[in-house]
């Protein structure tokens, strides 16, 4: 694709300046369709030809004047130069060796914000001279935690990231981060995105639409968090069961306090993700808290109209429901950290959640 040509109309000097992001085409807003039951042929076979569409969003592209390089990268470098001119090439010093290995890759970091300077999104990529283009679809991060993906999680069907923002004017700088240091290259660069405006059902406040979304989208951040915690207790419990079965020095007692949290914890369980000893047994059963938040996010993923009565609803219950739950898994994460404390005095075999202690005799 060479239609970024266009703009070099001799105004931009790409050897001048470290890095240039070129003028970026206003982007349509949409859904897109999936007719064929997912995206491209879906099910279909090879029978059926397709071609890709062009991706969905802001297209960004930009070029780099210069290579960023590892260290690993510069004495390698260096070391090529040394042989081809015939001259010695001696092994890296032990200090030189520890600094490579700590060393992480730099990358070039696109930052989307609106017209109030707030920050949108954050993209990512390699930090290699030349051009490239990197492709906002219009979306908030992703709330689900860090480092996972959650079979629930919408960002798992289509593409990446959270609530579709309002269409308008963002900006986007381009920097390089190497070393831990953020140096800006270029930017900020203006662009607008605009509503395709096809939607069966017209929205009258798009501002309010937005702001719903956003809330929803915080308490699925917190609800996918309570999951993430309540399975790090139900964890640490199994563990310390066994430290307890294994200790010399801990009372029986503390199985039987240990079996009361864990019973607890199940409880609490049920109420964030439904019964799932009835439901895998195919009885009927009400959805959970994250069931309720879940599918309040999977509709709004997929429409750009207001939302349904239901949704709001749903997202207004079980806000109240998961309120009362963090209180509960509050008082349960005090209680097996009182019974950590207690085993890490008795001396019992180490479990996660402690912090190691030793005391010289």
């Amino acid at each position: 694709d060479y239609s970024l040509l266009r703009s070099l109309d001799g105004s931009i000097a790409l050897s001048a300046q470290p890095a240039t992001i070129f003028p970026i085409k206003d982007a349509l807003m949409y859904v897109p369709a999936t007719p064929l039951g997912g995206e491209g042929k879906a099910n279909q076979g090879e029978n059926l030809f397709t071609a890709p569409n062009p991706p969905l969003g802001s297209v960004i592209r930009y070029f780099v004047r210069d290579d960023y390089k590892t260290l690993k990268q510069q004495r390698k470098d260096r070391e090529t130069a040394l042989i081809k001119a015939g001259k010695p090439v001696y092994y890296p010093s032990a200090d030189s060796i520890r600094m490579e290995d700590r060393e992480e890759a730099p990358y070039l970091l696109f930052t989307i914000r609106d017209v109030q300077g707030n920050v949108i999104r954050k993209l990512s990529a390699p930090a290699s001279k030349g051009s490239g283009s990197v492709v906002w679809n219009f979306r908030l991060p992703s709330m689900a935690p860090a480092g996972t993906s959650s079979g629930n999680n919408p960002d798992d069907v289509i593409g990446e990231g959270g609530p579709m923002v309002a269409p308008g004017t963002y900006n986007v700088t381009l920097a390089v981060v190497q070393r831990g240091v953020s140096s800006v290259l270029a930017g900020p660069v203006s662009f607008n995105t605009v509503h395709l405006n096809h939607g069966t059902m017209p929205v009258q406040d798009r501002e309010a639409v937005r702001a719903f979304a956003e809330n929803v989208a915080s308490l699925q951040r917190a609800v996918a968090a309570g999951q993430q915690f309540s399975a790090g207790l139900k964890e640490r419990m199994r563990l310390i069961q066994k430290a307890i079965q294994q200790s010399n020095r801990t009372p029986e007692t503390q199985l039987a306090r240990l079996n009361q949290m864990q019973l607890q914890l199940q409880q609490l369980n049920e109420e964030l993700n439904g019964d799932a000893s009835l439901s895998r047994r195919e009885f009927e059963t009400l959805p959970g808290i994250s069931g309720r938040v879940s599918s309040v996010v999977y509709g709004l993923f997929y429409i750009t109209g207001p939302p349904t009565n239901t949704w709001q609803a749903n997202f207004s219950y079980a806000g109240t429901l998961y309120s009362r739950w963090l209180e509960k898994l509050e008082v349960l994460n005090k209680e097996l950290l009182d019974l950590e404390n207690s085993l890490e005095q008795d001396g019992a075999p180490f479990t996660p959640g402690r912090f190691p202690r030793w005391k010289p005799e």
